[in-house]
């Protein structure tokens, strides 16, 4: 088993893990500068949480990458904002094209 998806998680592979926490969309309805600041600090904990995955899992950016468009993919089932689908449709495009191009 490589990865189980559920509305809690993903659960099986560790890689598959880092990759479900990266981007979401938090208080879609709060104004403009309170979404601004909370992405800024979802960006800001987002990075130090992958650094620090990375340094104490000794994997390379490259194995965990490979389950960043899985992962997207599966958070298409959850119930999430319209605006995160749209950015994780957008990333999953981006993802099979640079994938389809680098053939």
């Amino acid at each position: 088993m490589l990865a189980t998806y559920t509305n809690g998680g993903i659960s099986g592979k560790n890689l598959a893990n880092i990759g479900y926490g990266t981007e979401r969309t938090l208080l879609p309805n709060a104004n403009y500068l309170v979404r601004k600041l909370v992405s800024l600090f979802q960006r800001h904990v987002g990075k130090v949480y992958y650094r620090e995955y990375l340094k104490l899992s000794k994997l390379e950016e490259k194995e965990i990458e490979k389950w960043m468009l899985p992962v997207a993919a599966a958070r298409l089932r959850e119930w999430i904002p319209d605006s995160e689908k749209k950015a994780l449709l957008a990333f999953i495009s981006n993802k099979i094209e640079s994938n389809y191009i680098s053939l």
